[in-house]
């Protein structure tokens, strides 16, 4: 698990703070012990982030029989912590879901610069294993 998230994360920081949003996207941890990218991009639909979010889940429960793990990363906005979040969906097949998550604040214009907040974790919805 700890390979999946490092694999994602600087990726899905790097890409809130230069462009203030993200579409869904993750990785997978295959059996054979290789780790892998995954996403996908929707072309005209509207809106693009759930759309991303929806293929990209679909296509990881078609191949979940060859996966061991799989990570979603998500641009969220979370009540309980007064902000928008980048949340890292963690699942094994064998385990529960983790979520972890990564607030953050956008500044004013014209700057806009990103402060990203403490880090909080929760159970996370089950979202390739779920029968």
């Amino acid at each position: 698990m700890d390979r999946l998230f490092g694999l994602v994360e600087p990726f899905a920081l790097k890409t809130i703070t230069r462009f203030r949003r993200l579409v869904p996207f993750g990785a997978a941890l295959e059996n054979s012990g290789e780790t892998r990218l995954v996403g996908s991009l929707p072309e005209g639909v509207a809106p693009l982030a759930l759309a991303a979010r929806s293929l990209l889940v679909d296509g990881l429960r078609k191949d979940r029989d060859s996966l061991k793990a799989v990570i979603v990363v998500e641009d969220v906005a979370v009540e309980a912590l007064g902000s928008d979040a980048i949340r890292f969906t963690l699942e094994h097949r064998d385990g529960p879901a983790i979520a972890v998550f990564a607030p953050y604040t956008v500044g004013p214009w014209p700057m806009r610069r990103v402060d990203f907040g403490e880090g909080a974790t929760d159970d996370g919805d089950r979202l390739v294993w779920t029968d």
